[in-house]
């Protein structure tokens, strides 16, 4: 891939690349995709998912209740990703080093 080929959510989805200019494009389309379906009505058959209540931002009582117990089953891994960011940014902050001064990678 040329220079130029970076920076596009074609090149982040097909080359799976995870430089910043990708990922920068892969969550601006994915922002933009979710301001969308925010406007509009929520299809029937999709009431009491989760998803619905992330992705259309639907707060009637069956998406709400679906996305609490998504979140009672998944505690650890959302915790455990908070954690190691936590872990990185103290370990960035008291390296005496500098050249160990950027974060360690994950």
């Amino acid at each position: 891939m040329s220079a130029d080929d970076y920076g596009y959510l074609s090149t982040y989805t097909n080359h799976r690349c995870r430089c910043v200019e990708c990922r920068k494009a892969n969550a601006e389309y994915h922002r933009i995709s979710k301001i969308r379906r925010a406007g509009r009505p929520v299809p029937e058959h999709l009431h009491g998912s989760a998803g619905t209540y992330g992705n259309y931002g639907c707060r009637c009582r069956p998406c709400t209740d679906a996305w609490e117990a998504q979140l009672r089953r998944t505690p650890g891994r959302r915790k455990g990703r908070t954690r190691r960011r936590i872990l990185l940014r103290t370990l960035t902050v008291l390296s005496p080093f500098p050249s160990t001064s950027k974060p360690l990678s994950a």
